[in-house]
């Protein structure tokens, strides 16, 4: 397929754009990614004027309405960056337009519930609907996809419904299904209406995982560590760096079965972005969503159980 596939952002705020140069290697904004994977990028929607410089630095036409957008410069694909509230009516907006592919900002909405009604109504329309939960995206994780596990950790901070959902999600991904639920505590740190949870959950193949509430106010981190029958990894330094320790015999005092660090790895978080971009053109060729509108929503109800 070649670079003549126009796309255009709706939103052009810190990752719609701002966080970029245009001319990076390693965007992490959906213009930059939308740059790097060769789409010729021709707009930006967003109602707030400022945003008229980010065009402008991204040499592309920039407009207030998205109507006006679409009809003029009838983007192939285009990504939603804009605050959780405007999305659930400017997703249904652009159906009218038939776009190829649709990739949005999670999560879809504020609730499970209105989020489903856009998945149903993408799916009516025959419109791919990408989420982007980045971790979908990084190559460490696709490896592991189907994974099993003996028992996971993750610490996270910054509402359960907004970092604790990127949790979640990995571990679908990770291990399938949640099949139980448990809240153990919540602490108000960044979100007033959007607590971080510590919780108990249990998924199909991996049965003891705990989010663990760290307090967005001291520091940010977001940081996994899995254990198998034979082996650890602990994904830190803001998921770039892998540690993977393996199955010994005959270490340490007394002499046993150990799990031993092997040379820490990249887990290629830096390239998810524009994996996600390069992944759009494979959906354009046929390709399912690596990242669906319907895993945004199942995410998104187990963080809403654990705040019920």
């Amino acid at each position: 397929m070649g670079a003549s596939m126009r796309a255009a952002v709706v939103g052009a705020g810190s990752i719609g754009a701002r966080l970029d140069d245009p001319e990076t290697a390693e965007p992490l904004t959906h213009a930059g990614g939308y740059k790097a994977a060769g789409f010729d990028l021709v707009a930006f929607a967003d109602c707030n004027e400022q945003a008229r410089a980010q065009a402008a630095r991204w040499g592309c036409a920039f407009y207030r309405d998205l109507d006006e957008m679409m009809r003029v410069r009838r983007p192939d694909v285009l990504s939603f960056a804009v605050p959780t509230s405007e999305r659930p009516a400017l997703l249904q907006q652009v159906l009218e337009y038939r776009p190829r592919v649709v990739v949005a900002e999670k999560p879809l909405a504020p609730s499970s519930a209105e989020g489903a009604q856009i998945v149903a109504a993408y799916r009516n329309a025959g419109v791919p609907l990408i989420v982007n939960y980045t971790r979908r995206f990084t190559p460490l994780w696709q490896r592991m996809r189907g994974a099993d596990a003996m028992c996971g950790m993750i610490r996270y901070a910054k509402g359960v419904r907004h970092n604790g959902t990127h949790a979640i999600d990995l571990c679908r991904m990770l291990f399938g299904e949640c099949l139980e639920s448990r809240p153990l505590g919540k602490k108000y740190d960044y979100w007033p209406d959007d607590p971080t949870v510590t919780a108990f959950l249990k998924f199909e193949r991996c049965p003891d995982v705990y989010l663990q509430a760290l307090d967005e106010r001291c520091f940010t981190l977001f940081e996994v560590d899995i254990i198998t029958v034979s082996s650890r990894i602990v994904v830190d330094s803001d998921g770039g760096r892998l540690r993977r320790f393996e199955l010994r015999e005959g270490v340490g005092i007394p002499p046993g079965k150990r799990l031993v660090e092997i040379d820490p790895q990249e887990t290629g978080a830096a390239s998810a972005m524009i994996n996600l971009m390069r992944h759009v053109r494979d959906v354009l060729e046929g390709a399912e969503p690596l990242c669906t509108g319907e895993d945004a929503v199942a995410a998104q109800r187990i963080a809403e159980r654990l705040v019920a």
